[in-house]
């Protein structure tokens, strides 16, 4: 599996400052414009992904969902009805 790029080193390939990676990746008006573009040419180049995992001490949501089995028989039934919970929760999260 390939190492994925950090925001460090997408700042650095893009000449910027790693906050102004940060500022494009949450849309922050703070970036100009040509700025913004070349931070995301290398952002769709490098297919870089925010980690959760990060992002959820920062931010007050961890945009996780626990589910709680009574059982611990792994059935086909319980799968489909997980499957619709997490399709209902990503359809109605902002």
């Amino acid at each position: 599996m390939a190492k994925k790029a950090t925001l460090k080193e997408l700042a650095q390939l893009a000449g910027v400052s790693a906050q102004t990676v940060s500022r494009v990746v949450n849309q922050s008006a703070d970036a100009a414009a040509d700025t913004r573009d070349r931070v995301q040419q290398f952002i769709n180049q490098l297919d870089y992904q925010t980690n959760p995992m990060v992002r959820s001490l920062i931010t007050p949501q961890s945009r996780t969902l626990c589910v709680v089995a009574t059982s611990l028989e792994y059935h086909d039934p319980f799968r489909v009805q997980v499957k619709a919970v997490k399709q209902h929760y990503e359809n109605s999260s902002p």
